[in-house]
């Protein structure tokens, strides 16, 4: 194998948020290329699914633990694939002390040697012989000694951080003094949200309500190309079309795994009669295509089989809001995402801290997204716990309301698929509090809320890093990977428009073709992700990665916003020139 460079690595795992790798790490990182005959792309891809497993941070990367993933993994799977298969033996079946009553019985009558009779036992009054080994009284898992004392321990590596409070992401577009995060201004502010709810019936979906959502779909994105078009028609994709015809459809992978430039398909809408007819990109000198996308193009096919794109036309975005913000002074907004405890212990030390902050600086709104009891939790996935999920939950919150009583921050509770106390799908119904608190607003995933004429989308789901397993683009490295990635949301105006969807997401297709799709290109557009913490203008809406709050062991980050007044005159549905925003280390 040839020998690779260390940028090779070094650019898989900035997108990660791994900034910086130790020497030692990376020779490691190459040998471990160098031994199992693999690029620099699959083992770091290989160190993040470990990482993930391990509920750890990527940039968390030692040597020591590379050496424990390559027994736990790469060696185990080399062996796997080198072994001769055998064929499976039937297991036998193994009787205990603690079998059910006759089992003895069940045995000699399988041999033939005992044809009298069962003797009736009671099953209350088991014999001596039976229960003797077997242990009396309730089991160890439920007793209250057996609650691991590092359920509310400390967590040493998150207290020992040195990097709380550093910026590491920002957007200024005017110079000046540094922006004041203390809130001074008392104005009263109003948080409404947009769109219908979320339907609480997501068990009840049928197949032609699913392919009728993904049609209804397919069709609001073709029709804002309709004045581009010059009363022409879309052509039936399976037809034979000439040179220069206007075709649509879903593009889709011909097979399971990831797409590639020899497996994407296109499936038509309405205009092809839901036909579907292998798709060629060799004449793009630029595309950016993901399954389940619905693109407008130009091509044409020869024989009815081979539809070959000689253009491929830009993702046209939804209009601003129409009116301007009505903002009396400077706007706060705080947006966090969950989980708010890290992965060694449920004591939810970084959710103080940042309960502490929101106290401090009293900003108009706080946005928290979860999971605020995560599923992936490696304490909650034991069930060794003190409390109900519930209870961990409502004891968050009430705390959250008793620090934040008096002040004038109200908080937007937006709820996660991860959140094991609540509903596990996407869309997500808004969470049911046991009691009300004046200043907290529960709604669902995704969401658009309206917070004095500013208008921000919010949804908790990775659909970043979802879409960013999936994406064929080329050629590589032709653009911003985290800009694109954000641009595909506004221009499919849809929070989640992958599919089919990954499968650690349990999507409602119905629900979200009525309360998951945007109706307005949002100010501010909040998209919480494993990858890197960003902020970037796209096409003049500010797209925020606050990543989460925690990583693993180690703290992660939230995001603060300012928004300034706008000028009604020259308002014109951006509002980046009058946003300040910063991704803050907690």
């Amino acid at each position: 194998m040839d020998f690779i460079e260390d940028s090779a690595f070094l650019s898989e795992l900035e997108i990660f948020g791994a900034d910086s790798v130790t020497p030692e790490c990376l020779k490691k990182l190459r040998e471990l290329c160098m031994v199992y005959g693999q690029g620099a792309e699959a083992i770091t891809s290989a160190w993040v699914a470990y990482t993930l497993k391990r509920n750890a941070d990527v940039a968390d990367m030692t040597v020591e633990l590379l050496e424990q993933m390559e027994l736990e993994e790469l060696a185990k799977s080399a062996s796997r694939t080198s072994r001769t298969p055998v064929s499976k033996k039937p297991v036998p079946r193994i009787f205990t002390a603690n079998a059910s009553n006759g089992a003895e019985d069940d045995i000699l009558d399988g041999y033939g040697g005992n044809q009298q009779q069962k003797r009736k036992r009671t099953p209350e009054l088991p014999s001596a012989r039976r229960i003797s080994g077997a242990v009396a009284g309730a089991s160890p898992l439920f007793s209250p000694a057996s609650f691991s004392p590092k359920v509310l321990s400390v967590a040493a590596k998150y207290a020992s951080r040195a990097n709380a409070g550093d910026v590491v992401a920002r957007l200024r577009n005017q110079e000046g003094e540094p922006a004041d995060w203390h809130c001074t201004d008392g104005a009263t502010v109003s948080v409404r949200p947009l769109g219908a709810g979320v339907s609480s019936s997501y068990m009840f979906e049928n197949l032609i309500e699913k392919a009728d959502a993904l049609i209804d779909y397919a069709e609001r994105i073709p029709s804002l190309y309709l004045d581009d078009m010059e009363d022409r028609p879309f052509e039936d994709i399976k037809s034979v079309v000439m040179e220069g015809s206007f075709v649509t459809g879903r593009v889709l992978c011909d097979s399971s795994g990831k797409i590639n430039a020899n497996s994407l398909i296109l499936e038509g809408s309405k205009s092809s009669y839901g036909h579907s007819v292998k798709l060629n990109l060799s004449r793009l000198k630029q595309f950016s295509v993901f399954p389940g996308q619905v693109i407008v193009a130009k091509g044409a096919n020869a024989n009815g089989q081979n539809l070959v794109l000689e253009e491929l036309l830009e993702g046209k975005m939804l209009p601003f809001p129409s009116e301007a913000p009505q903002l009396e002074g400077p706007l706060h907004l705080v947006v966090a995402c969950g989980p708010y405890t890290t992965s060694d212990t449920l004591s939810f030390e970084p959710l103080t801290d940042f309960t502490a902050y929101l106290a401090e600086h009293q900003p108009h709104v706080c946005v928290m997204i979860g999971p605020f009891v995560d599923c992936n939790h490696e304490l909650i996935q034991k069930g060794n716990l003190p409390d109900l999920y519930e209870t961990i939950f409502q004891k968050q919150i009430d705390a959250l309301a008793n620090v934040l009583e008096g002040t004038r921050t109200q908080v937007v509770l937006v709820p996660s698929h991860r959140d094991v106390h609540h509903e596990n799908v996407f869309p997500t119904p808004p969470f049911r509090l046991e009691k009300t608190h004046k200043r907290i607003h529960c709604v669902p995933d995704p969401c658009v809320l309206d917070i004095n004429g500013v208008v921000i989308g919010v949804t908790g789901v990775d659909v970043l890093l979802h879409m960013g397993k999936e994406e064929l683009s080329f050629p590589p490295g032709s653009s911003d990977r985290l800009s694109r990635l954000a641009k595909h949301i506004l221009t499919q105006h849809s929070f989640y428009p992958l599919y089919p969807p990954s499968e650690s997401v349990n999507v409602d297709i119905s629900s979200l073709e009525s309360s998951g799709c945007l109706e307005v290109t949002p100010h501010l557009l909040v998209l919480p992700s494993g990858l890197r913490h960003f902020i970037k203008d796209v096409n003049g809406c500010v797209c925020i990665n606050p990543e989460h709050m925690v990583k693993g062991l180690v703290g992660g980050a939230f995001a603060r916003v300012i928004v300034r007044p706008v000028d009604k005159g020259s308002y014109s549905g951006s509002i980046v020139n009058d946003t300040t925003a910063e991704v803050v280390k907690i």
